[in-house]
């Protein structure tokens, strides 16, 4: 008998195997920085980025996160601030709530907390806000993203500290949508050149999540209750529970042998299995 394949034993022996060199794809050949990593990855889209409230809520996940990744941290990026620099090591930049407390609601939000040896790299530990202004919000522009990842290893090892920081999130944020699965996070700063490789291994991996959320936010097809994806993890907001009949007829639907559900308060997450599992094409 064949001994039992161990998926932490393996990670940790060739963490490197979850890794693609930058612009695999693209002309001119590989590069010399890590374009794509696969992750476990949350994303919630949610409102009212522009408000005290929010933000330290926003704070308040962070400070989740980092009871899990803190010191695997390395880079901040932020695109275009009116204040700093758009790129700063992780232990010499101002800590979140000082950032957000000395902006106005009129700032655009955007924080790319990164965990790469260098600063360009794709890194499986991810926390990324994507938060409207409020000028943009009283025009009807009003949906901002959280997105956070973790490595496979770590979710091997600690199985339940995910769920626990996805659920705790939405509940802070009373998100609209959102879900949690395998994706392969991008490096920050040259997604266009590691897309072919997300398009590639998309098309090989059902179940994969692809799109970067901060560029959904917003577009037409998100204004009605629709939802972007279903994965391990799927939050869906009242609107969209009533949609389709109530929670009930979604657990008459869903059996509790393999669904799990739990209140945030502004809706449900629905949790399809106890292991986020990726399909392979062949």
């Amino acid at each position: 008998m064949e001994p039992e394949f161990n998926v932490a034993e393996e990670l940790a022996k060739q963490p490197h195997l979850l890794e693609i060199p930058g612009h695999l794809l693209m002309k001119g050949g590989a590069q010399n920085y890590i374009g794509a990593v696969l992750c476990l990855r949350g994303t919630l889209y949610f409102k009212e980025a522009h408000t005290p409230l929010v933000r330290e809520a926003l704070c308040k996940c962070f400070d989740d996160f980092k009871r899990l990744g803190e010191p695997h941290l390395t880079w901040l990026w932020r695109e275009e601030p009116r204040q700093g620099q758009p790129l700063s090591a992780y232990g010499e930049a101002k800590s979140l709530r000082e950032m957000l407390g000395a902006m106005d609601e009129d700032d655009y939000l955007s924080f790319y907390y990164t965990s790469g040896k260098q600063s360009n790299d794709a890194s499986a530990w991810l926390f990324d806000i994507f938060g409207m202004q409020g000028w943009a919000a009283k025009m009807g522009d009003e949906l901002s993203a959280l997105e956070f990842s973790i490595p496979l290893l770590y979710q091997e090892q600690n199985p339940l500290n995910f769920l626990r920081l996805f659920l705790d999130s939405a509940r802070r944020l009373a998100p609209e949508q959102g879900y949690a699965g395998h994706a392969f996070n991008l490096s920050v700063t040259n997604r266009d050149g590691n897309e072919p490789t997300e398009a590639f291994m998309a098309a090989r991996m059902p179940g994969l999540d692809v799109g970067t959320a901060g560029l959904l936010v917003n577009i037409p097809e998100f204004k009605p209750t629709k939802i972007k994806t279903v994965s391990w993890l799927t939050l869906l907001d009242q609107a969209r529970l009533d949609l389709v009949g109530g929670l009930e007829e979604l657990r008459a639907q869903l059996p509790s042998s393999h669904f799990a559900f739990y209140d945030y308060g502004n809706g449900v997450v629905i949790q399809a299995g106890a292991y986020p599992y990726l399909g392979g094409d062949a």
